[in-house]
């Protein structure tokens, strides 16, 4: 690859991709601290608990996404596109809660974080992202 396209790719991702980390970090606190709440302090099942939040964060997300510019204002499009992380994240969730016994704070920061740039990717792959 030229030096060129890898600077063009750095520079039209670079701001984007900031912005939907920072994005993503707040998301991930707020996932991280819900989960916490509910499974680990109110003992609600895994799963329930992962639905709920998942759900949540799915609209909040959105709409930040979308008042923020990082995204194309295509519900359904994001609907489909996410559907995919949130079965995985509440799946992996539940693994890792219920299966390998990890608290659930810890097991939704795995999980999270290891989805996080996999979704940008794939967000850009689908024609998601809004660039100017």
């Amino acid at each position: 690859m030229p030096i060129e396209y890898i600077k063009g790719k750095v520079h039209r991702h670079g701001k984007k991709f900031s912005i939907f980390a920072v994005i993503g970090a707040f998301k991930g606190a707020l996932t991280v601290f819900l989960s916490w709440l509910m499974i680990d302090f109110l003992k609600l099942q895994t799963f329930t608990a992962s639905i709920i939040i998942v759900a949540t964060m799915f609209f909040i997300a959105y709409f930040i996404y979308v008042i923020t510019g990082i995204i194309k204002q295509e519900f359904i499009k994001y609907l489909s596109a996410t559907i995919v992380f949130d079965i995985t994240i509440v799946f992996g969730i539940w693994l890792l809660v219920d299966i390998l016994r990890f608290s659930g704070a810890i097991s939704s920061a795995i999980v999270i974080g290891f989805l996080f740039v996999v979704r940008y990717a794939f967000f850009g792959k689908i024609g998601l992202l809004k660039f100017k």
